[in-house]
């Protein structure tokens, strides 16, 4: 990562593995995944930069292993058409055309 808005966007990230932080969010999880969850799991799926939305899928797992009952709920109904890869694929290859 060279680009210092990468840097300052990884550094950000950083702060959900933070054992501290992570315990303030399992503890506000009804407030804080509805917040939090719909987002992570659409940038893991459709960011254009790679190691971006390797960070946000990397993120969603951390998050999910809070409490996995509460991330799954807490998944905006649009997001559950994205389990599947093909939808994947779609919604990655739109955003592709759209970028070219």
């Amino acid at each position: 990562m060279q680009s210092d808005n990468l840097k300052v966007v990884d550094s950000a990230m950083c702060i959900f593995e933070n054992t501290h932080f992570a315990g303030h969010l399992k503890r506000h999880s009804d407030t804080a995944f509805p917040l939090f969850v719909p987002l992570v799991v659409d940038l893991a799926v459709t960011h254009w930069f790679l190691v971006i939305r390797t960070n946000f899928a990397g993120l969603a797992t951390l998050i999910r292993d809070l409490d996995p009952g509460k991330f799954e709920a807490a998944q905006d109904p649009i997001n559950h058409s994205l389990v599947s890869s093909a939808a994947r694929e779609q919604k990655r290859h739109r955003l592709d055309v759209q970028w070219e």
